[in-house]
Order: structure tokens, then sequence, then C-alpha cells
């Protein structure tokens, strides 16, 4: 261990190099530098916009901006998430978002109360989690979530849920049983459009009279029956459990040992069984194989036979390291096997089977129980400061079918994270200090598979330091640049986005120079026309991606006061 933590210090000590040591220092106290001006002869490429003492950016390109609106409670918590559809801004603009029901877009959704019952076919009250899920207005973003609980009404002029939602939104709607009554009912997915505007919507979420079953039994090679095995079946095309989940029966059950009765969904027709994956801890892997019922054959009483892949087990033995440095074992990594591939020969039934991370010891060992396969291994350091420069490491290890009971395998290598670094000044070239620096990870790789450890790459952020430097650890990878400036400044943040971290593409310094604002103003008011208070505004820009439709990055805050007035300082461009 003194080794280790002699290398990884020394790593660090070479991270952190630069003047900003780390540059972590946050400062509270006023921005020492604003954008402020008297005149346009006080601004850089830019005018001064004498209401506001700012300058303002002139000649913006045009940048397509959805906004989301985060409305408090009377509690000061959030109420409420509205999306704002996306609009153009190609300069300064004032813009006074009103209730949808008296104002056209861009304007804030109305939230209307919704109701209704979740019941049987005979009028019984059914218990259920429910999750209402919007259509995405803004690309990239999932929109806000609303979620409520089915519980019986006390009265038949009540309703089981109530829940508020977006006037005018549509949603998706996820009825997932609970209880008793999620060993007899599936789960379900429905849609409903709320309208512009209601007193109340009712949508009834009723399950119908007649439910599909699929009865069948487990076997194994022999042909025997498999006893306590889970079974459930699942969107083929989306993946969500569509079905009630079993366990195969034993020797008491009405239908013999390994059955099984599986009640569907009425909403899905096309699913796949999915069979295994229960394991619990210290006994021996269980993968989950997807048997498409397409080719499973009833006989006379209807009931399919599935026959399992018999599952052989490997103990896979290995070590974690600093890279270039066996004699450096690092403690507390972890390290996880997600398969890529696991195909059963005779059944032709494909699987998956991810492990729990394990953990190295002090001598950097682990041992794994594993079924034969491909897999990813994904190794990560400790999260200790002696750990902050290692980096992730990925890699794929094909497990052989002939490999016996135990496998000796590799030593993972960890290697150095690299160091982004730069400075932070205005166009007319002084330091901005308490600047915030965040790179976000895009976890995504570009080269198609080769560079596997790109798409676990971790964020990361610093602050500039008093002479406007920053330096911070990024793993191998893409990010998305965040520069924002101390609350209060007058500038806008500066995004770079797509920002690519590898080792062909030299050192990784940039100069991140504020410029001035693109300013969106206006005032939030609500249906009864008051204006709304502390309201957080987050505005996102819409990029078009060839080939892959559109994704969205935020580019700027605010919070509305007393008056429900606000200020948005877009910046002039996206890098």
């Amino acid at each position: 261990m003194r080794r280790i933590r002699h290398r990884v210090a020394l790593l660090l000590a070479l991270l952190l190099a630069p003047a900003s040591s780390g540059c972590s220092l946050a400062l509270d106290s006023a921005p020492s530098v604003t954008n402020q001006c008297r005149t346009d002869a006080d601004c850089t490429d830019a005018l001064c916009d004498t209401a506001r003492a700012m300058c303002v950016a002139t000649g913006a390109p045009s940048l397509s901006v959805g906004l989301e609106i985060d409305v408090p409670s009377s509690a000061g918590t959030s109420a409420s998430v509205s999306a704002v559809a996306p609009f153009t801004v190609t300069g300064a603009r004032a813009l006074n978002l009103r209730s949808c029901a008296d104002s056209d877009a861009p304007c804030i959704p109305e939230n209307l109360p919704v109701a209704g019952n979740v019941r049987r076919a005979d009028g019984s009250a059914i218990a259920a989690d429910l999750v209402f899920v919007p259509d995405s207005i803004i690309p990239g973003r999932s929109g806000a979530t609303v979620t409520a609980q089915a519980r019986a009404a006390a009265s038949a002029e009540m309703y089981d849920y109530r829940a508020v939602l977006a006037a005018g939104g549509h949603y998706e709607v996820l009825v997932r049983p609970t209880g008793v009554d999620a060993e007899t009912l599936p789960p379900r997915r429905l849609s409903i459009v709320v309208p512009e505007s209601a007193m109340l919507f009712v949508a009834p979420l009723d399950y119908p009279e007649a439910l599909a079953t699929l009865n069948g039994v487990l076997v194994d090679a022999d042909y025997l029956p498999l006893q306590g095995v889970t079974v459930q079946a699942v969107d083929a095309v989306r993946g969500g459990v569509v079905s009630t989940t079993v366990v195969s029966g034993d020797d008491s059950a009405a239908a013999g040992p390994g059955s099984f009765s599986l009640v569907l969904s009425p909403d899905t027709t096309d699913y796949l069984l999915r069979v295994g994956g229960m394991t619990l801890p210290g006994e021996a892997p269980s993968p989950t194989y997807d048997v498409d019922p397409a080719y499973l054959v009833p006989d006379v009483s209807g009931s399919v036979q599935i026959l399992v892949p018999q599952v052989r087990t490997v103990r896979y033995r290995g070590s974690v390291n600093i890279e270039g440095d066996a004699l450096a074992p690092i403690d507390g990594a972890t390290i996880e096997f997600r398969s890529a591939e696991l195909l059963d020969v005779r059944t032709g039934a494909t699987g998956a089977y991810r492990t729990t991370p394990v953990t190295t010891g002090i001598d950097g060992s682990f041992d794994v129980l594993l079924v034969p396969g491909t897999y990813d291994v994904v190794v990560r350091p400790p999260s200790t400061d002696t750990a902050a420069a290692l980096g992730v490491y990925a890699t794929r290890v094909i497990i052989s079918d002939t490999t016996g009971t135990m496998l000796a395998g590799q030593a993972f290598e960890l290697p150095p994270r690299f160091t982004y670094g730069g400075s932070v000044t205005t166009a007319d070239g002084r330091h901005i200090a308490g600047a915030t620096v965040q790179a976000s990870a895009r976890g995504i790789d570009p080269s198609g598979g080769l560079e596997l450890a790109m798409r676990f790459n971790r964020s990361s952020s610093a602050s500039s330091d008093e002479t406007g430097a920053f330096t911070m650890p990024l793993d191998r990878g893409i990010y998305d640049l965040a520069v924002k400036p101390p609350v209060g400044s007058g500038f806008p943040w500066v995004l770079v986005k797509d920002i690519e971290i590898r080792a062909t593409t030299g050192n990784f310094v940039r100069e991140v120079v504020f410029e001035a604002p693109v300013p969106v103003s206006g005032t939030l008011r609500d249906a009864a026309d008051q204006p709304i208070e502390g309201a957080e505004i987050r505005a996102y820009a819409i990029i078009d991606v060839p080939d892959l439709g559109s994704r969205s990055i935020e580019i700027a805050r605010a919070t509305s006061t007393a008056d429900g007035s606000y200020m948005l300082l877009l910046p002039a461009h996206l890098e």
C-alpha cells in the first residue's frame, strides 16, 4: 500500500502542477469582474444596452431554445416542471410567459387535476403505483415524470388516484399493481391526452375482463422439471415487464414441478419470455435467457415446454494495478462484468448476465464466479484522494466454455487521467476568478467499440483561481464543457460541446473567453395573472446531430423575482 500511495500521489502532483492547485476554491463574495458599460466604447465587439448598463452581443446566429420552468410550491419545494416548446432566438428578446390557457406559444402549460379509478372488471379496486411520463418537448430531455398511487376510494363518488398533469400533454401511463394484486395482474402501459382546459380530467385506468395467460413448464437438458426459476414476459421492443412475475413450481404445485402460469398485459402482443436472473448472494450465477414464444409449440392442454440452458460456471481470478507498474496494486478498485454475448448452442437461446461489482483486496486481487461468454469488463478506481488521478479502464474478455472451473485472469491496469486546463478571461483580457468549469461526460464511443472505456467516462468540475486558471482530471472520453461565471457578473455561460479527450489529441489546454450575452427577459404569470416568484428557468439549446436527430444542452439559468421578472443571459454561440 505504501508503494501505491506514493505512485498515485506522484500522479496527482503532476496532474495539479499548474498554479490553480486544482482550482477548487469557491468565491462567495461579489464578482470582482463584471459586464458593465456606459457607452459602446466600453464594449468589445458588442453594444452597450444603456437601460441595463450591460454590453450585449450583436449579430448573434439563430439559436433554437427550449425552456424548463420549475415552479415552487408554497412550501418552497418543487411543485411542477413545465416545458416550453422550443423557439428561435436571434438577439436580445423580451419574452413574457403566461399560461397557455390565454396565450399563444411560447407559453407556460397550465396544470390540470387528473383523477380516475384503477379497477378490475368486477369493479373491485386495484392497489397500484402509477407513473405518468410525458412526451419530450425538448430533445434529449425526458420531461417531468409524475407519480401517484391508486388506492380504493372511500366512496363511490371518489376516485382511486389523483395527479396534476400539464394541459395538452401526451402521457404514457405505467400501471404497476402492488401487494397481492401484483400476484394476479400484470403491469400495463397506456396512453392518455390531457385536454387543453378542464375543471377535472377523468382518466380511468381499468383492466379488461379477459386477460390472456400463458401456461408452461421449465425443463433442463435432460428434460427434468426445473423448480424455483423466475419467469416473466418482457416487451420485445422496449424491454419493460408486461406480465406477472412468477417462479416455477415445486412438487406441491397443482400443475406439477417446473410449472408456471403468466398473466399477460392486454396492451402488448410482441413479447419475449425472460427466464432466470434471480441469483441470491452466495449462489452460482443465474443469467437471464430470452425465449421467443413464436417457436414454442403448445400441447393439447395449451401448455408450452421451455428448455432452459444448462449453466456452467468458471471462477475468474485477476488483479488491478497502476498502468505500467505491476508492483503497484490498487486496493478498493471495483470490477464489473457485463455480458456482451451469451449464447446457448443447444437451445439457441440468447442470454445476458451482469455481476454486482466486486472489490479488490489490499494486494489488488479479486475473484468472481462467471458463466462462459463474452464480457465487457469495467474497472473503476476507488473514490479516495490518493486514487483521484487514476482513470477508468474497460476491455472485452472472452470466458471460454472449455477453460474448466478455474481461470487465472489478466491483470487490469488503470491509466492516469488526463489533465484538462486553461484560463478564464473576458474579451478585453481581464481574468475571472471563481468561474465554475463543468465537464459533463457524454458516455459515448465514436470509435465503434475500439475505445470501450470512453463509454464509462466520469464527469468532473473545477473553479478558476485568482489568475483565472483552472485544471481538472478527466478520463478518456467525450464531454460537454460548461464554464459558468460568478453569479451577478453579467456574463453568459461559455459552452463547448463534444470535446474529445484522447491520447492522440495532444495537450488539453483551452482559453475560455466570456463575451457579451444575448439577454432574454420578461415576466412569468400564472393563470390568475399573478406573478410567479422563485421559479427556476432553465434554457436548453437544441443541437442537430447528423444521422442521430437532435439533442439539447443547458445554456443558462435564472430565477424569477417577487414581481415574476427574470433575465436569461444566453451565449451568442456554441463552440
